[in-house]
């Protein structure tokens, strides 16, 4: 038994398992199945007369289903951010797992992650023999990582332009059955992107907001990059149909995810430039998506369909 109960009925100490507490958790296990998280929730605030997302250690994800999750990083060149990365991930997230998809990084990328993987455990490289782009790069981290039975699966730029202090709050709507996907939104409230350039803020702007209006998906930010998937949703996705790269491949997954049923919320993220190598992203990937959407978006209309908005 997980010692975080403060004892509000069943007399036990802060840090301790009261009785009813005790009689809520031995329910659960003769039951042999789990509650929903509204449901464990409205029960918890009874045992113990508060929120528990207030409870005073701070702990009341222990409550929900534990997920196993695994963060996949595409890598090329990333020689100067990799260690650093994995040890703020880890430091972060003590269980979850990390999948290194790397490029054949000419800078020594992969045996960097290597070596940092036999340190601290939990950590994986996926060599492969050339650059082929960051959707094909998700589409094997997702594949390695579904075989393997894991929970959720995590995209993540390796350069800490993603924050990995927000994993938590990406991974949590998953945790609690909230959502399938949860994206990490430059562009709700609470979002921002502190050091861009107003051209290519109003570029980034612009672009969210043609897809979102020709999609009618409901998401305010469909090209970031900074995501959890639920397993659950990436097993009935047509991943042999997605074939973008860069802004288009979250574009692409977020309509075929709309268009499976799935449960969509965004949460808010701080954005900011990379600080060592350089960014990989082209011109070609931003025409690539617009014109990915616009087809998507003229085709849907022509055949009288819509996908299920997010929310």
């Amino acid at each position: 038994m997980p010692g975080w109960g403060n004892g509000a009925l069943g007399g036990a100490e802060p840090g301790g398992v009261g009785e009813a507490e005790e009689a809520f958790w031995a329910s659960g296990r003769l039951a042999g199945k789990r509650l929903s998280a509204k449901v464990e929730r409205s029960i918890l605030w009874v045992i113990w007369g508060m929120d528990p997302a207030a409870h005073p250690c701070g702990l009341y994800s222990l409550s929900i289903r534990s997920v196993r999750a695994l963060i996949v990083l595409p890598t090329y060149d990333e020689a100067a951010n990799i260690a650093r990365m994995l040890e703020a991930i880890r430091s972060v997230l003590p269980d979850g797992e990390v999948l290194v998809v790397d490029d054949s990084s000419p800078d020594g990328t992969a045996e960097i992650a290597e070596v940092i993987a036999g340190r601290l455990g939990g950590i994986h490289v996926l060599r492969r023999s050339a650059k082929s782009g960051l959707g094909s790069a998700y589409r094997d981290g997702f594949s390695w990582g579904l075989e393997r039975g894991f929970d959720a699966l995590v995209e993540m730029d390796a350069d800490f332009s993603h924050d990995p202090g927000q994993l938590p709050l990406l991974l949590a709507p998953i945790q609690e059955g909230r959502a399938e996907l949860v994206i990490g939104s430059r562009y709700v409230q609470g979002g921002s992107i502190p050091n861009w350039s107003i051209p290519r803020l109003a570029l980034s702007r612009s672009g969210n907001a043609y897809s979102k209006a020709l999609l009618s998906l409901g998401v305010s930010d469909m090209t970031s990059g900074f995501r959890a998937y639920a397993a659950s949703l990436l097993t009935r996705l047509p991943m042999g149909e997605v074939r973008a790269d860069g802004y288009g491949f979250q574009i692409e997954m977020v309509y075929f995810a709309a268009k499976a049923g799935a449960k969509i919320v965004e949460t808010p993220i701080r954005f900011v430039d990379r600080a060592e190598g350089y960014s990989k992203m082209s011109g070609r990937t931003i025409v690539e998506a617009l014109a990915l959407v616009t087809w998507w978006g003229l085709r849907d209309r022509l055949r009288g369909l819509r996908p299920k908005r997010a929310g």
